[in-house]
């Protein structure tokens, strides 16, 4: 009678288990899912600080949190804040290497974005040609 009771009690016990963690694992979903709805609503609504703003905040206490990376990438991205956004981008790489393809495009952005551009033919001095004649300074 005992052996049965400690089994009852064992199964209970594990079914109590399993449901605690069926519920932490729905609210974490829905946590997530809210966190980046309301991220992504502040994007779409060109608020690119206060993304970048709740981007750190998440990040502080979920430092592997992907969606916070990516986000924040994007909103010092549209701020031209491109070194912020490159360093965003390549940890997002950092913490979860699937989002290559997602990343790159952006990156690549970024480098035209910071890249000097090269002069074109016609706005560069041929060296064979003297400089035009100024009249110098006016003193």
């Amino acid at each position: 009678m005992g052996t049965i009771l400690l089994m009852m009690y064992v199964i209970l016990g594990v079914i109590v288990v399993n449901t605690v963690f069926r519920f932490y694992d729905a609210w974490i979903t829905h946590s997530n899912a809210k966190f980046r709805n309301a991220i992504e609503n502040f994007y779409n609504r060109g608020e690119f600080s206060v993304v970048t703003n709740g981007c750190e905040i998440r990040l502080g206490r979920h430092p592997n949190d992907s969606w916070s990376y990516w986000w924040k990438g994007k909103g010092h991205f549209q701020l031209g804040e491109y070194e912020e956004a490159e360093k965003a981008f390549n940890k997002l790489l950092a913490v979860e290497p699937g989002w290559y393809n997602s990343v790159t495009p952006w990156l690549e952005e970024i480098k035209n974005q910071t890249e000097p551009k090269d002069p074109s033919p016609e706005e560069t001095q041929p060296d064979n040609q003297p400089n035009p004649h100024t009249s110098g300074p006016v003193i």
